[in-house]
């Protein structure tokens, strides 16, 4: 019995099944904690609030705003139906949890993107999705109107912002989407139309073009994902559970084992405007938080701390990581100090999110395991890759072929299965770095450097940090400059600090880290730095080899930020 038979909901669409109870679970309890900084206390928000707000939304997209569900009816039986898009481009929050479920409910499609994206990166996905309706927040509204503007579209989203905007009145708000307050009902499917209707349309990064690529996720794969989630922590069902909220709900790790879990269990989410480690721990003891959702550098800030009291994370019962793979050693540090055994996990977005738990138990031999398939999915182990079927696969790429629950995916991470079944992750075949829990393409950042008149050739790859646990970007870099070319050959990179011309190398370094500001997120940012090196390791066939730049041993390394990580590349 799968997990949606066993729960009675294969039928239901992804709104209807989160507000079902379907593992009758009756813990009466807020579902939203959200800190205001206007308010000393934190606003509770329970389940049925939630779900009127959400239905008011429904309604006022529905007919203000005269946005339809598509059709379910196609020459193609087969074929996905993908309604009227409405882009989140919030912090998480009430209005993000509100839009979300309202646009569920509403029968439309979702897109999801970090509100922090510059308009170069954020006009893709505009121009990809298509959205008719964005909502940001209005400190982002001259990113999102430079995006659309990009985006070339023939046609203009509405725009809605959180708060007022001053710069520009004629804007609609949030206050919009809830007046008039009246309720309407959910958007209903039936149980064929569930796996073919886009739920959420999410994104990832590509391995060659650096454009993310948009993956549709019906209802069926969603809701499937979820309900396995949620039945694999038996101490869901023995008590209320209280979850932190600073995993990014526009995030497969946030939206899937955060936010849809908490509605489906009856969990309480505490949200803050920002993660601090100070606030973070004293948001554990004041709360009593019984599960944490860490990335792999939070995983690092615990394992690093003094002193700490093993006392003050004794409610906390169970703690997942995902993001990125975390290392065995730093789990057990972390255990040793706080007593907190972190689960390791595997996952993709085109997967609906986690595939594989380790399990509750303290397994020391299993240390930086990723744990056993969850129920209803499968994998095998082909020429070194990890290949996965699942009831919660994507259905595809928007502008590409189907994929589906009876495809075998190619992950394009290495990995391993010991005799016991569990999976072990090895390395990587794409060309990602994952940094802090987000993956970035290496091109989607050459391609700002490589126009920069000063060098002849640029690359990125990897530097990986022990103490933050995450890879960070570090550009290699050929100067045009004959004099520095040679200066590169001739210096060992333990002696960059006392090379000659070291503030002409730091002048170019400046104009890599220019380039990158302007047009990416922070998280993109060169952290590991730049090194300038006498030329591109390459195949004969003139293949960028990127794993042997962590061999260079001549060059200059500029650091051009305060934390310069330790260990060299990875790529």
């Amino acid at each position: 019995m799968d997990c949606l038979s066993s729960a009675n909901q294969s039928s239901l669409g992804l709104f209807d099944f989160l507000f079902s109870n379907p593992f009758y679970l009756n813990f009466h309890q807020p579902v939203l904690f959200e800190a205001s900084q206007t308010q000393s206390n934190p606003i509770p928000i329970y389940p049925h609030s939630l779900r009127a707000i959400a239905l008011t939304i429904a309604k006022n997209l529905n007919e203000t705003f005269d946005l339809h569900p598509a059709s379910a009816h196609s020459t193609d039986p087969n074929a996905d139906i993908i309604s009227p898009v409405v882009m989140i481009c919030l912090p998480n929050g009430v209005p993000f949890v509100s839009v979300l479920l309202g646009t569920l409910a509403a029968g439309l499609t979702l897109t999801l993107a970090n509100p922090a994206l510059k308009p170069q990166e954020l006009c893709y996905m505009i121009a990809t999705s298509k959205p008719v309706l964005i909502v940001g927040l209005s400190l982002a509204l001259q990113n999102i109107r430079g995006a659309i503007n990009l985006a070339s579209l023939d046609y203009q989203p509405e725009i809605i912002l959180v708060e007022d905007s001053k710069l520009s009145p004629n804007v609609k708000t949030y206050t919009t989407l809830l007046t008039p307050k009246e309720q309407g009902g959910t958007f209903k499917m039936d149980k064929s139309e569930t796996r073919r209707r886009i739920a959420l349309i999410l994104w990832t990064s590509g391995t060659s073009t650096g454009k993310p690529k948009a993956i549709k996720l019906s209802h069926h794969a969603l809701t499937f994902s979820v309900s396995a989630l949620s039945k694999i922590h038996p101490q869901y069902r023995l008590r209320p559970q209280r979850f932190t909220g600073f995993a990014p709900f526009y995030h497969i790790f946030g939206v899937t084992n955060v936010l849809f879990v908490a509605i489906t269990i009856g969990a309480t989410i505490f949200i803050e405007p920002k993660f601090n480690l100070g606030s973070f721990l004293k948001l554990i003891k004041r709360e009593k938080i019984t599960q944490l959702h860490l990335s792999p550098p939070v995983a690092a800030m615990l394992g690093r701390l003094k002193d700490i009291k093993k006392q003050d994370f004794v409610s906390v019962t169970s703690a997942v990581s995902g993001g990125a793979p975390l290392e065995g050693d730093l789990v057990e540090d972390v255990w040793r100090k706080t007593g907190i055994w972190i689960k390791i996990g595997y996952g993709l977005s085109e997967t609906s999110g986690v595939t594989h738990q380790i399990g509750d138990t303290i397994d020391e031999e299993r240390l930086g395991c990723a744990g056993v398939p969850l129920e209803g999915v499968e994998v095998r182990i082909e020429g070194g890759e990890i290949l996965v079927k699942s009831e919660s696969m994507m259905n595809g790429y928007l502008g590409e072929g189907q994929v589906g629950s009876k495809i075998w995916f190619r992950t394009g991470d290495l990995g391993l299965l010991d005799r016991s079944g569990h999976l072990w992750i090895t390395g990587r075949v794409k060309e990602l770095m994952k940094v802090k829990g987000y993956q970035v393409s290496p091109s989607e950042l050459e391609a700002f450097i490589r126009p920069i008149e000063h060098f002849q050739e640029s690359v990125v790859g990897a530097v990986y940090d022990p103490e933050q646990a995450s890879e960070f970007p570090r550009a290699y870099i050929v100067p045009l400059d004959q004099n520095l070319k040679s200066i590169c050959q001739s210096t060992s990179l333990a002696n960059s600090e006392s090379v000659t011309n070291r503030e002409q190398f730091a002048c170019l370094a400046q104009l890599a880290k220019q380039a990158i500001e302007a047009n990416c997120v922070n998280y993109k940012w060169l952290r590991g730095g730049v090194i300038f090196i006498d030329e591109i390791p390459k195949s004969d066939a003139g293949k960028i080899l990127r794993r042997a730049l962590g061999s260079k041993l001549n060059g200059v390394l500029v650091k051009i930020y305060d934390h310069q990580p330790r260990r060299d590349s990875r790529l």
